[in-house]
């Protein structure tokens, strides 16, 4: 392995710069999504910190696909796509899929093999106290949430999403507070909105009807109609945004969304400002899908230390920001992370 390096280029090793990915099949949705994981500052630096395990099979294969001296990278991306195969079947065979995905699965597995939380996790109901501020609250539930689940890849990504739904017959507040690894951020048909519009409509408020049992109210014991308002109370280190442009009845949204090379975090969004104030995040990858939902094709841009690269399976090119940002209409994948 190369020798760690602080600075963010490369997940935090030193010399890297990124390598084609051979297609192995309609592949291009892993190859564009690990070449995004893999630019993510610090990242694997994290993973390889956890100290080497036998037993962590893809913790092993990232942290080898990083690694500058791996002769060939093919044996490596095709052990990669079983391990994730075996645990979702819809990556066990060789037909197009979903990249966004494939990154959750991926992460989910990493984080089980080197979980610092080993044995049986406890459990808990977590209920309202009244008597608890929203911020006590939120830190109870992440203590719960850290006794769980423990990870590097918690350190990196999770970031903690704030639920309240307020009751309209007794005004009766009740709160979440979940984990996240990733925001998935709705599209509509319209021709073009800016991703600052898609996180103000994520952290906005939803109306809740009784008719569809969607709230139970915790004091009048029955379905009621509500107000739910969805902010982030914790903003992650690295901040993946997924671009929903898949619907359910397997149509494309080709809405162009405009973005930046840096996000600035708004109060309304939520979060607990630091004496620095709310984050500010670069961008670090963005993963591009062109095409339709059967017949598309997946490709990367990423950046390293101070330069930016086009991946596109085997073919890895020197880029730039600007042309990072102009695949507004293709952009299905952004990562972000804090400066």
């Amino acid at each position: 392995m190369g020798s760690p390096s602080q600075s963010g280029g490369g997940g935090g090793i030193s010399n890297y710069i990124p390598k084609g990915f051979r297609n192995l099949g309609n592949t291009c949705f892993m190859n564009a999504a690990l070449q995004a994981l893999l630019a993510v500052p610090k990242f694997m630096l994290s993973l390889k910190r956890e100290g080497p395990d036998r037993s962590a099979y893809l913790t092993n294969d990232l942290l080898e696909l990083a690694d500058p001296s791996t002769p060939s990278r093919g044996p490596c991306l095709q052990s990669l796509k079983k391990k994730v195969g075996n645990r979702n079947s819809e990556f066990s065979s060789y037909g197009q899929n979903d990249s966004h995905e494939f990154i959750r699965t991926l992460l989910l597995c990493v984080h089980e093999e080197i979980n610092r939380i080993r044995g049986k996790k406890p459990y808990e109901e977590i209920k309202d106290d009244p008597r608890e501020s929203d911020n006590d609250a939120a830190k109870r539930w992440a203590e719960y949430h850290l006794r769980r689940d423990d990870s590097a890849i918690n350190d990196i990504f999770a970031g903690q999403k704030k639920t309240v739904r307020t009751c309209k017959k007794c005004n009766t507040r009740s709160l979440n507070f979940d984990p996240f690894l990733d925001l998935s951020l709705a599209l509509k048909g319209s021709d073009s909105v800016q991703i600052e519009d898609l996180l103000a409509f994520f952290t906005g408020e939803e109306f809740l009807s009784s008719t569809d049992c969607m709230f139970i109210c915790p004091s009048c014991k029955k379905p009621r109609d509500a107000v739910q308002h969805t902010t982030i109370q914790v903003w992650p280190q690295s901040l993946v945004l997924h671009l929903a442009r898949f619907t359910n009845k397997g149509k494309k949204i080709t809405t162009g969304v405009d973005y930046d090379k840096t996000l600035k975090i708004e109060a309304k969004w939520g979060g607990e400002a630091s004496s620095r104030g709310l984050p500010n995040y670069d961008l670090t990858g963005v993963v591009i899908h062109t095409g339709s939902m059967d017949f598309g094709h997946y490709y990367a841009y990423v950046k390293v230390g101070s330069k930016w690269y086009l991946c596109d399976d085997n073919t890895i090119s020197e880029s730039s920001s600007g042309a990072a940002i102009k695949e507004h209409r293709g952009a299905y994948m952004l990562f972000y992370s804090r400066t």
